[in-house]
C-alpha cells in the first residue's frame, strides 16, 4: 500500500517547523516570523504535504521544546562524515555540532511508537521513502 494510504489508515505523519537552526534565508525561505498558515502553505505547494505542519518551536539550546529534549536525547542521531556532501556543509555552518543530539538542520525525522517511544531518527539527508521499510516494520 502506497504512504500516502497508509498515512490516512495505519500511522500519522505530523511536522514541526523549527525555530532554529536558523538558515540564512529564515526558515522555510519565507522568513522567521511567518504564521502557521503561511508555513502550512509553502510546505504544501513546495513539498507536496498533506499532513499537519504545526507551529514553530525551538529544537536545540535552552529554549528547545520539552518534545525536542526527549527525542534528541532518546534518539542522538548519526551525523557523521557518512552523510558526504551534506556532512561537509553542516560542519562549516554549524561547527561544534558533530557529536551532539542537536537537531543539525530542517528534516530531521524520527520514528516514534505508538506509546511514544522513540524507534529511530532520521537526519535530514534521508529520504521518507528510506523510511518505508522500517514504518512498515512497525505497523
Amino acid at each position: 500500500m502506497p504512504m500516502r494510504e497508509l498515512q490516512v489508515t495505519v500511522f500519522a505523519v505530523l511536522a514541526l517547523a523549527c525555530a532554529t537552526p536558523v538558515q540564512a534565508q529564515g526558515a522555510y525561505g519565507i522568513g522567521r516570523a511567518a504564521t502557521p498558515a503561511e508555513i502550512q502553505e509553502f510546505c504544501q505547494a513546495t513539498y507536496d504535504v498533506t499532513f499537519p505542519v504545526f507551529s514553530k518551536v525551538d529544537v536545540n539550546g535552552p529554549d528547545a521544546d520539552p518534545l525536542y529534549e526527549y527525542l534528541r536525547a532518546a534518539a542522538p542521531g548519526d551525523f557523521g562524515p557518512d552523510y558526504g556532501d551534506f556532512y561537509q556543509a553542516i560542519s562549516k555552518i554549524r561547527p561544534g555540532s558533530d557529536g551532539t543530539d542537536e537537531v543539525k538542520w530542517n528534516f530531521t525525522k524520527f520514528l516514534i511508537g505508538r506509546d511514544g517511544t522513540v524507534i529511530k531518527r532520521y537526519e535530514p539527508p534521508v529520504p521518507p521513502a528510506d523510511i518505508a521499510s522500517d514504518l512498515e516494520n512497525y505497523l
